[in-house]
């Protein structure tokens, strides 16, 4: 299903197809790279699991079989150096500034450490702005 290109999104237990044209990235949550370590996948008892994992990959052969230029081919896990591929894309609203790592709707996520601001916080300064001008042309003193 498709999720939000948000830090929300990044749970530890979903894996993540993300096609930016130029890189496929298939990131695997923190408990997802541990069922991988205990090498769940290779157990006939979690077939489900094995399929699981099996589904982004190809469907990023696919988009890999027919795109040109071909993109850059990036299978990750949570903690991995890859995973910057991902973390470059997100909307970071999960930031070292935001209290205990939750969103104003509850929903958890992954922290991003990044100098760029969230959305939301860039569309709240583009508000105040326009808030002072309007008050600027009207001459009201603020």
């Amino acid at each position: 299903e498709p999720v939000l290109l948000d830090s929300v999104s990044i749970v530890p237990d979903r894996i993540l197809l993300m096609d930016t044209f130029f890189h496929i990235v298939i990131y695997h949550g923190d408990t997802i790279a541990k069922w991988i370590e205990k090498k769940y996948h290779e157990d006939p008892n979690h077939e489900n699991f094995r399929q699981l994992l099996q589904a982004p990959i190809d469907d990023a052969q696919e988009i890999l079989a027919t795109r040109f230029p071909m993109p850059r081919y990036v299978n990750c896990v949570h903690g991995d150096s890859q995973s910057r591929f991902l973390f470059a894309k997100v909307n970071p609203s999960q930031t070292h500034n935001t209290m205990y790592g939750y969103t104003q709707e509850g929903s958890g996520g992954q922290r991003t450490y990044r100098g760029r601001q969230s959305a939301k916080s860039s569309w709240n300064i583009l508000k105040s702005w326009q808030l002072l001008t309007h008050l600027n042309d009207q001459n009201v003193a603020c």
